[in-house]
């Protein structure tokens, strides 16, 4: 259970209701229920098989998934590993506490920003300061590992 961090839906947070709307929609409800693990531990206690060779539903970490979502999860549902994912080699804005990643921002070619660009969703995302370091192995936080997957 250690290596288990939780469902994508709730590992992050986005300031502005209508963002947080859009990257759910942009994300789907498959991805956004979607159980995340640190390692491979963890896929073997979220694939648990019973007698019959079916999942086993008598896990405690699928009620406490079911309970926060406010429904049994009986159906398919995505695990993202971690240790598995390529993590973003770039540089990180210095000084900020959230560690958002310095992407240059798109712009034309004389250098202006484009009208309505409000920055990159992958710093929108407000994260625990738990998970921003050191979650992988390879002491990478979830923004350059699972949210940089999900939206580069």
């Amino acid at each position: 259970m250690k290596d288990i961090i939780g469902i994508i839906a709730l590992l992050g947070k986005v300031d502005e209701d209508n963002f947080t709307r859009e990257l759910s929609d942009y994300l789907g409800q498959k991805t956004m229920l979607a159980v995340v693990c640190k390692t491979r531990g963890g896929l073997k206690v979220v694939e648990t098989y019973d007698k019959e060779g079916l999942i086993s539903k008598v896990l405690v970490f699928m009620e406490l998934v079911g309970s926060s979502i406010g429904r049994p999860l009986d159906e398919r549902y995505l695990v993202i590993c971690l240790e598995k994912l390529r993590p973003y080699n770039g540089e990180f804005i210095a000084g900020d506490p959230q560690r958002r990643l310095s992407i240059k921002k798109q712009s034309y070619l004389n250098e202006e920003t484009p009208p309505g660009f409000l920055g990159f969703a992958i710093n929108m995302i407000n994260i625990d300061p738990v998970n921003l370091y050191c979650v992988t192995s390879t002491c990478h936080g979830q923004r350059e590992t699972l949210f940089y997957r999900l939206f580069s």
